[in-house]
């Protein structure tokens, strides 16, 4: 059932993003204990910049550099840069880069 009540959904999308701060590429499969993720493998990670909440969806946008020859497989959604409490993730198309650069992200939080 969707949300009908337009400041909840406001809120539930602040709540998310308030969460998500940081994004992290892995080059493995990251090995996750609950909600943590176990940083066993190399990785870029960079803070989220969100946009504001507009017809029920959120933006967020991060540059993560990467070094030559690192290969994205996984991106993980990070509560701190410091900590590893995983907050969302995602398997992408994998990738080497074969010089050092900046991988683009855009994630977007949806509130149906």
């Amino acid at each position: 059932m969707a949300i009908s009540d337009e400041n909840t959904r406001a809120a539930l999308a602040a709540r998310y993003v308030t969460g998500a701060k940081y994004a992290a590429l892995h080059d493995g499969t990251p090995t996750f204990v609950g909600s943590e993720v176990r940083i066993n493998d190399a990785y870029a990670r960079g803070l989220i910049t969100w946009d504001a909440f507009s017809s029920d969806v959120r933006t967020g946008t991060a540059s993560l550099p990467v070094t030559s020859g690192f290969k994205v497989q996984w991106l993980v959604i990070e509560q701190a840069a410091d900590s590893p409490a995983q907050w969302d993730r995602a398997l992408l198309p994998e990738q080497t880069f074969s010089s050092a650069g900046t991988y683009n992200i855009t994630a977007t939080y949806q509130q149906l």
